[in-house]
Parts: structure tokens; sequence; C-alpha cells
């Protein structure tokens, strides 16, 4: 029974050191990257406004990542202290750039400002949305700009 518990001791600490490892190199690969991936959600706050261009597939995703994880932040701190008002500010305050970045990422497609409007159709609209963002853009230049694929990256924006 001695030898039983040793190798559940030794099973549970190649597992914990497992664990480790995997998590040592995750945290390598999130301090190189985070402040590139950052660049992205900034570029897009700095375009506060911007309805006209086009907007990679990164540029969008890398956004509402971003956007997520600071809503789910706002959340939590409201829960904290009990109060909703973080949240709806941070709402209130990304909401222009979300439409922004969405618009230009349908341009990037082909598509003009109003196909947003698809994610009210009940069910398949979202569903449909989701897959037009998903699409890759249009190579080269379109009616909307040139391909953002060509431009600079957003750390050259800051």
């Amino acid at each position: 029974e001695g030898k039983r518990e040793l190798r559940i001791k030794e099973t549970y600490l190649a597992g914990k050191l497992t664990f480790y490892r995997i998590y040592d190199k995750l945290h390598l690969l999130y301090c190189q990257y985070k402040e590139y991936m950052m660049n992205w959600f900034l570029a897009v706050v700095k375009n506060y406004a911007g309805f006209e261009g086009r907007a990679r597939r990164k540029e969008f995703w890398m956004f509402l990542l971003f956007n997520a994880l600071f809503n789910l932040f706002a959340v939590i701190i409201d829960g904290v202290l009990g109060i909703k008002i973080i949240s709806t500010v941070y709402g209130l305050a990304i909401l222009v750039p979300s439409l922004a970045v969405a618009v230009r990422r349908l341009h990037d497609i082909g598509k003009e400002w109003y196909w947003i409007f698809i994610g009210f159709i009940p069910l398949a609209g979202p569903i449909w949305l989701l897959i037009l963002y998903t699409k890759e853009g249009i190579r080269g230049d379109n009616e909307f700009g040139q391909d953002p694929k060509t431009a600079d990256e957003p750390a050259s924006h800051s």
C-alpha cells in the first residue's frame, strides 16, 4: 500500500510539473506577443469613428478578443463594487469603434455597411454575419480601399 501511495504522489507531481511546463511556455508566448496583439485593439480605438477603408480578419478578431476581455474585467469590477456603471460606460465608449471595425471588415470582403443589419434577422442573421466576418478578404484593392494585408502592421501606428 505504501508503493501505491508513492505512485499516486509521483503521478500527481508529474502532472503538476507538466502543467507548470505548459504554463511557462504559454506565459512566455504571452509576454512576447502581448504588446503586438494589444496594438490591434489600440489601432481600432485610435481610428475611433473610421468607417472608411478595410479591416483584415486579424484586426477584427484581435479587437473582439481584447474587447471581450476588457468587458469581462469591467463586469467583474462592477460585481465586486455592486454597481453596473463601469461596464455600461465601457460599453458605450467602445460602441462606435466596434461598429466601425465591423463595417471595415465587411468592406474587406466587398460588402456595403448596411450588411451589418443582417445580424438582426433571428437565428440565421448572426450566423450569416459570423460567416461573413470569417471570410478571407478580397485580394488586392477593391472599391473600399487598398488590401489591408499589404498595409503596415498596427505596431507602426503607435
